[in-house]
C-alpha cells in the first residue's frame, strides 16, 4: 500500500492545494482513493500508484475520485493508460464529480472509461 501527498502553496494568495492518493486491497479489487486536483503535478504519482496496483496483479482496479474536483489532460492520460493496460473491462471510475465529469463527456473519454457509483459497479457514462 502506498501513500502519497503533495501540499503546494496557492497561487496569488489562493488556500493550499492538497493532492493525496491511496490504496487498498478490497473485495478482490485494488481501490485507489484519490482526492485533490489531478494536474500535470500531480498526475506521475497517481501513475505510480496504478502502476503498483497493476504489477501487484490486481484483478481489477476502481479509482475512487469522490475527493477530485478537477482533472487535467494529463490525469486523463494517466486514467486512460491505466485502463488501456488493465483492460478497460477491469479499470473503473467511481465518485466522479460535476467538473471531472464534464471532461470525461467533452473528451469522449466516458465512453472509454467504466464507470459507477461504488466500487463494485462499472459500465456507462456519468
Amino acid at each position: 500500500m502506498r501513500d502519497a501527498d503533495r501540499n503546494d502553496g496557492g497561487v496569488l494568495g489562493s488556500p493550499e492545494l492538497v493532492f493525496h492518493v491511496s490504496s487498498e486491497r478490497a473485495n478482490g479489487s485494488w481501490v485507489v482513493h484519490v482526492s485533490g486536483e489531478i494536474d500535470l503535478y500531480a498526475a506521475p504519482r497517481l501513475e505510480n500508484e496504478l502502476e503498483d496496483a497493476i504489477r501487484s496483479g490486481a484483478p481489477r482496479v476502481v479509482v475512487d475520485l469522490s475527493g477530485v474536483p478537477l482533472l487535467d489532460s494529463s490525469g486523463l492520460a494517466v486514467l486512460l493508460g491505466a485502463a488501456r493496460r488493465i483492460g478497460r473491462e477491469n479499470f473503473a471510475l467511481t465518485g466522479i464529480q460535476p467538473q471531472v465529469a464534464r471532461v470525461l463527456l467533452t473528451t469522449g473519454a466516458s465512453w472509454l472509461l467504466a464507470v459507477g457509483e461504488d466500487t463494485g459497479e462499472g459500465g456507462g457514462q456519468p
